[in-house]
């Protein structure tokens, strides 16, 4: 009795740190990950945000093809103070709408006569797209791997709303 205890003990302690250890494990069944932005880089993303809001509101010239790209690019989990729980599901829905951001920013291209912010929007939608990629492919990888990466996602996504809101501005 005692060595089936000790096995079951075991199994349940490995289990519990396969899951701290890889949180995207394919033998998990609900694999997460909590993120948490520092409070400076959410103040600056909800700047942003509402500064693309106004240029948005009151520019009549811009197509709704902006705000489209707008929505693709700002990762609402990055806006929030409290930890968000990230999964698999999540990332696949982040890849999604960039890649229709990306299509609308190609659409864009052939028309815009400036094309350096553009260009630079859509290199940030890459990274993050690399970066998404690397967490799917290796579901193997250390939560501190996920995190940074999760953290480079975050900081792409800033960035290319920065180029964004430089583009409306000019």
């Amino acid at each position: 009795m005692k060595k089936y205890l000790i096995m079951a003990l075991a199994v349940i302690v490995t289990y519990g740190a396969i899951n701290w250890l890889f949180p995207f494990s394919p033998i998990l069944l609900n694999s997460k990950i909590t993120y948490q932005s520092n409070e400076q880089n959410v103040d600056a993303y909800l700047n942003i945000n509402g500064t693309l809001e106004n240029i948005q509101l009151t520019s009549i010239n811009n197509p709704p093809e902006f705000q489209r790209i707008a929505y693709g690019i700002s990762q609402l989990w990055a806006m929030e103070k409290e930890p968000v729980k990230i999964n698999l599901k999540d990332l696949t829905v982040i890849e999604q709408q960039l890649q229709q951001s990306k299509d609308y920013l190609n659409n864009l291209m052939k028309d815009s006569p400036e094309l350096a912010s553009l260009i630079a929007i859509e290199n940030n939608i890459n990274e993050i797209l690399q970066d998404i990629k690397k967490i799917m492919d290796n579901q193997w990888t250390s939560r501190f791997f996920i995190q940074d990466t999760i953290s480079n996602i975050r900081n792409s996504s800033f960035e290319a709303l920065t180029h964004l809101e430089e583009f409306l501005l000019n």
